[in-house]
């Protein structure tokens, strides 16, 4: 244990002083929440070690939390894992899109600047599909308490109205102990590429109306050969059971 905390403390100092980003190259510093999910509003998570682990109950947001990190960069978008259905819809506040802002240091100006991310729908100019779960970078937005653009930003860090999000790789792993039919198809099988998870969202979308109207009226509901069960209502004892595992309340079933 004095060794670990040694060279925690090591990397630690290393870590702080390397202000230049020599060592540890381009990272997130932070990533606030302004309106996310059900996060509190401007919840803020700071990365000030090169390792972070996320604890927590089920269902206290660790995987919206990763998603969100993963969606940040350029090229990359929550969507592939966040999207609205009938069963599970996405509700956005009238003045207020889903969004988030992260913060990193500039590659060439060595700026410490913030990106801001929103959900927004978008209508593709080719096929004049509109995609409900479109996230793009957005100007500054002083109500988040951004900083206004700088008239001077260095153009190799930017563009004429904001800062050129962040560019890395990412790496999204998920494990599961137990999997269900979803965690199967969604997650699991080949090698998902961009467009084989936009594919996977259509068919998931195109199946939860069905879904959605057996859990509405109890009854099992088919789409071609394929037959849903009726869903299962819990006693109080079983609720109160899967209340006590998962650690919070759940809305009584009626």
């Amino acid at each position: 244990m004095n060794n670990i905390e040694e060279n925690v403390n090591s990397i630690s100092q290393i870590f702080k002083a390397d202000k230049k980003r020599k060592i540890f190259k381009k990272y997130i510093d932070y990533i606030r929440f302004p309106f996310f999910k059900n996060f509190n509003l401007n919840l803020k998570v700071n990365f000030d070690f090169p390792i972070t682990f996320l604890v927590g109950q089920n269902g206290s947001g660790k995987s919206s939390l990763l998603q969100a990190l993963y969606g940040a960069p350029l090229g990359y978008s929550i969507e592939s894992y966040w999207y609205t259905t009938a069963l599970d819809p996405i509700k956005d506040l009238r003045n207020n899109r889903h969004c988030f802002i992260y913060s990193f240091l500039t590659t060439h100006s060595k700026t410490q600047v913030e990106v801001l991310k929103e959900r927004i729908q978008n209508k593709d100019k080719k096929t004049k599909k509109i995609n409900p779960d479109y996230w793009e970078p957005a100007r500054p937005k002083v109500k988040y308490g951004m900083d206004r653009f700088p008239s001077n930003a260095d153009a190799r860090d930017s563009s004429k109205t904001r800062w050129d999000l962040l560019k890395n790789d990412v790496l999204y792993m998920d494990f599961r102990y137990s999997l269900s039919a979803y965690d199967k198809y969604f997650y699991f099988g080949s090698k998902p590429t961009p467009g084989e998870l936009s594919i996977k969202k259509d068919i998931i979308r195109k199946y939860a109306p069905k879904i959605k109207s057996t859990f509405d009226n109890g009854k099992i509901s088919s789409f071609y050969s394929r037959k849903s069960d009726i869903p299962v209502k819990l006693s109080d004892d079983e609720l109160k059971a899967i209340q006590y595992i998962l650690g919070k309340n759940i809305l009584k079933q009626k």
